[in-house]
């Protein structure tokens, strides 16, 4: 619970207790997006960002970054489970240290929440499969979607992939233990059979997974949602469909991005920063240089113009 409804549920009326139970949110995503906020906040003045990175550094010789979850980035939370799993000794001592380091000798809301987090039996279950299903699925299928030749395959060839990706998420689904099992190895655990994008992270979890009872079911029905997801993510792909049966021609006439790269490049740095500072103006010099970097010209540099005006 925020602040606001942990006070509503002790000391309210039975109604409001209820309501402040029923809006509010647990398990390892809110786990994910309060540790984001508190050891990687977006606002460098507020969080502990900067005494993480220190105290990582004392203790493992590296200065750490805590996974970006403050944005919307794919992958974002399953990065932060693994991250929290494979250090969770070390942020758990860390919060003990801002803690005694106060005055007051208190955690404040969100540290008590997140270190009540890292003690929590379910929600370190839950922060497991979301590791595994990163290490499993989320690298491997992206490795694949961009291929040797990143950005120039093409969408409409993703067909194949996808089939295989449920068909290996349904054989997780009928046995957990090509993860969970020690002996599980990349070559038949992974998605693509390549080596662990973080293998420190599967380790972590087969440490864990003696002390937590409901691993294997969570991870089942976690995965039973993620093929449902998929199902209907894919359908356009489905064998018989239309994109399974384009000639190969066809599917190269109507060529696709597999990802919107293309969206977070210079042009979107570019827009992005116009947004924060609308009335930032450049000479002709430098228009003429952002339009050959952007790739458009100096006349679609001139269009994007009009067009932020007409906007604004």
């Amino acid at each position: 619970m925020n602040r606001d409804n942990d006070a509503a549920a002790t000391s309210g009326t039975s109604a409001a207790a209820k309501r402040a139970t029923e809006k509010s949110v647990g398990g390892a995503i809110k786990l994910a997006d309060l540790a984001g906020a508190l050891f990687r906040h977006k606002d460098d003045k507020k969080g502990q960002q900067d005494a993480t990175r220190y105290h990582f550094e004392a203790a493992l010789g590296i200065r750490f970054t805590f996974p970006d979850t403050s944005n919307t980035r794919y992958q974002s939370y399953c990065e932060a489970a693994g991250e929290l799993l494979v250090h969770l000794q070390l942020y758990r001592d860390f919060l003990e240290l801002v803690r005694d380091k106060k005055t007051t000798g208190l955690f404040n809301h969100m540290e008590r929440n997140v270190y009540k987090g890292l003690h929590d039996i379910p929600t370190l279950t839950e922060l497991c499969v979301l590791a595994l299903y990163g290490q499993s699925v989320c690298h491997p299928y992206m490795r694949e979607v961009r291929g040797p030749q990143d950005g120039l395959t093409n969408h409409l060839e993703l067909g194949p992939l996808h089939e295989r990706l449920k068909a290996y998420m349904a054989r997780v689904i009928a046995d957990p233990d090509i993860l969970l099992a020690p002996e599980a190895t990349y070559a038949t655990a992974s998605l693509d059979g390549k080596p662990w994008e973080r293998p420190a992270v599967l380790v972590s979890v087969l440490e864990l997974a003696s002390t937590l009872p409901h691993l294997r079911t969570a991870l089942v029905e976690f995965f039973s949602g993620a093929l449902e997801t998929w199902e209907r993510f894919t359908a356009e792909f489905v064998p018989g469909g239309i994109i399974a049966t384009l000639s190969a021609e066809h599917r190269k006439l109507a060529w696709m991005p597999t990802t919107n790269d293309e969206n977070e490049g210079a042009l979107g740095s570019m827009r992005n920063a116009l947004r924060a500072a609308p009335s930032m103006c450049y000479d002709e010099p430098r228009s003429v240089a952002m339009s050959d970097v952007l790739g458009i010209g100096p006349r679609g540099l001139q269009e994007f113009e009009s067009s932020r005006g007409s906007e604004e």
